[in-house]
C-alpha cells in the first residue's frame, strides 16, 4: 500500500464532510443509490438562520464521520487482499513546503506486533527544507511583457510567464 501519508491516505478532502453541498460535480446524496447510508441534510425543522447553521454543522459532522469510515473501509480492503506479504509505505516530502509524515493507517499497521517494520525515517527538523524542491526563497514568478508599457493592456501572445530562479 503506497502513500500511507498524512492528508494523502486517508484523504483529507474525502473525509472533509462537506459532501454534495459544496462540490458542484458531486451527485446529491438523495439521488444516489446508497442514499440510505449517507448523512441527510435536513433543513425542514430550521426556523431561522441559527437553526439552519446548526443543521449544516450536524450534517458536516456526520459527513466527516462517514468519510473517515469510508477511507478506513478502503484501507481494510487493501490490507486484507494481501495473501502472503503486505508492503506499506509513506513519505515525509512531496511537493509540499512542510513535511507530511505517516498517516494514522501506517502507524496502526506498524504497531501490529507481528509486523516487521523496515527503515522508519525520523521527523525532519522544523527548519529543514524540502530536499526535492528548489530553494523557494530564491524563486519568483516573472512576467515579461516584450517591451510594452505596464499601463497598456497586454495581449496573451505578447506576455510570457516563467519561473525565474537565481
Amino acid at each position: 500500500m503506497p502513500s500511507l501519508t498524512a492528508d494523502v491516505f486517508p484523504d483529507r478532502k474525502a473525509a472533509a464532510g462537506t459532501g454534495w453541498s459544496t462540490a458542484i460535480g458531486t451527485l446529491p446524496y438523495p439521488l444516489r443509490g446508497d442514499a440510505a447510508d449517507l448523512p441527510a441534510f435536513d433543513i425542514a425543522g430550521a426556523a431561522d438562520q441559527k437553526d439552519l447553521r446548526a443543521s449544516l454543522e450536524s450534517y458536516q459532522r456526520a459527513g466527516r464521520t462517514r468519510g473517515e469510515l469510508e477511507e478506513r473501509r478502503l484501507a481494510y480492503v487493501a490490507v486484507t487482499r494481501a495473501r502472503e506479504l503486505l508492503l506499506c509505505s509513506g513519505y515525509w516530502w512531496d511537493d509540499s513546503v512542510a513535511p507530511r509524515g505517516p498517516s494514522d493507517f501506517l502507524t496502526e499497521v506498524a504497531s501490529v506486533q507481528s509486523a516487521e517494520v523496515g527503515p522508519w525515517v525520523a521527523r525532519p527538523d522544523a527548519d529543514d527544507l524540502n530536499p526535492g524542491a528548489r530553494d523557494r526563497s530564491q524563486c519568483r514568478l516573472a512576467v515579461r511583457s516584450a517591451g510594452r508599457s505596464p499601463h497598456r493592456r497586454r495581449r496573451r501572445s505578447r506576455s510570457r510567464r516563467s519561473r525565474v530562479c537565481r
